[in-house]
């Protein structure tokens, strides 16, 4: 190992058993928070009844961030703001979205994404790996601590996200850096081993994320949940000029709403697979962009692993069929699930779109992703750069 630092998941925020996840996320903020808790709490309820939650938040007092404390305190209340923020926005509908969100609200979101050096918005990382509790003895014995629906759709969707991202962080972590410092120690057979678990690895997040469909009704996801989770200034949003943030600026200010492309463990394992996204026109990848929304040592971690030894590099100069053999198909299995994505998105999205249009006319939702990409081409054009990352 002389001349290369090992990495230390540590260093990341990244857990040894649960990759990126929060291994505990805090339940509730201290007494002083209670009136952001309360009315978290009853928004699902308030969604139910049809009441006017802006009414409710509009009251609410503009509480002192800065009284939080702990990383477990600043991400709590990152999650029941963009909750609040969220259901505000988007509770009487896409079509009467609302244009300015209260600064009682904004200012404290706005500061709390600050410095937690993420954008103020709902992502996958605030409603997926801090937003879990465990409710029994198994590791998928969880449940999400808050929801804007108080659907089962909505507990399965990002109970989905999180069964993936437990998938990953058991071994996946430790499994790529093990993977290029074997590269760079010249020893192929490490450099099998450590993709043995890879290949395992994806093939166990591609199970997670089946389990989508027997826990997410695509009806009530489309129609219910998804329009809670858009962003505002994207493609295709209601809001294409972006949403204004009473309070901290007078400009409207857009941002990609929760996406899985926010998922730090693919482009985690794309950096040691070799995968590469061509640009277009010159600007910048959506992948590459998703990354502003994953915490910052997070994509830290990803570009240590993109700037590190190559391991499809070394796979190819090294001619070993065993090597080569494992490495194609950890591709393959990515690749895989790339597919098995395709196909939730036809289902979910692609097909309700579809029958939106049929019913609502042009008045209908689009079929472009939350984070505002024209779904399908998109998906189409990753998974065949993943496919074409195979050697010969």
């Amino acid at each position: 190992m002389d001349g290369r630092k090992l990495i230390q998941l540590e260093d990341y925020d990244i857990s040894p058993s649960m990759g990126f996840l929060l291994e505990r996320p805090l339940l509730r903020l201290p007494e002083y928070f209670s009136p952001w808790e309360k009315v978290c709490d009853d928004i699902p309820q308030m969604i139910k009844d049809g009441m006017n939650a802006r009414d409710i938040m509009e009251k609410l007092p503009l509480l002192d961030h800065s009284l939080l404390s702990s990383k477990e305190e600043w991400y709590r209340a990152n999650l029941l703001l963009i909750t609040m923020a969220h259901t505000f926005v988007w509770c009487q509908g896409e079509n009467e979205a609302a244009k300015v969100l209260p600064k009682n609200i904004a200012v404290p979101m706005f500061s709390v994404a600050r410095h937690l050096d993420m954008h103020p918005v709902l992502t996958h990382f605030s409603q997926t790996n801090c937003n879990w509790r465990k409710i029994g003895p198994n590791e998928s014995d969880i449940e999400l601590i808050n929801t804007i629906t108080g659907t089962k759709t909505e507990q399965g969707f990002f109970k989905t996200g999180f069964l993936v991202e437990l998938a990953f962080g058991k071994g996946g972590p430790k499994a790529l850096i093990k993977a290029q410092q074997a590269a760079f120690d010249d020893d192929v057979l490490q450099l099998i081993d450590a993709m043995k678990v890879i290949h395992h690895v994806i093939e166990n997040m591609k199970s997670a994320f089946l389990k989508v469909h027997e826990m997410c009704d695509p009806k009530e996801y489309y129609f219910v949940l998804r329009p809670f989770l858009s962003g505002w200034g994207h493609k295709g949003s209601s809001l294409p000029d972006g949403l204004i943030y009473e309070g901290v600026d007078t400009k409207p200010k857009k941002y990609s709403g929760g996406s899985a492309a926010q998922c730090s463990a693919f482009p985690a394992i794309e950096a040691i697979l070799g995968v590469t996204h061509a640009t277009e026109n010159g600007e910048e990848h959506h992948l590459q962009k998703m990354r502003r929304y994953m915490p910052p040592k997070h994509r830290d971690f990803i570009t240590v692993l993109e700037n590190g030894p190559s391991v499809r590099e070394y796979v190819l100069k090294k001619e070993n069929q065993d090597l080569t053999e494992i490495f194609n198909q950890s591709v393959e299995a990515l690749q895989e699930f790339r597919n098995a994505h395709m196909r939730v998105v036809a289902r979910y999205i692609i097909s309700q779109a579809n029958r939106s249009k049929e019913a609502m006319g042009k008045n209908a939702f689009g079929s472009y992703g939350t984070a505002g990409a024209d779904l399908f081409s998109f998906f189409k054009k990753i998974r065949n750069e993943t496919a074409e990352t195979k050697l010969n």
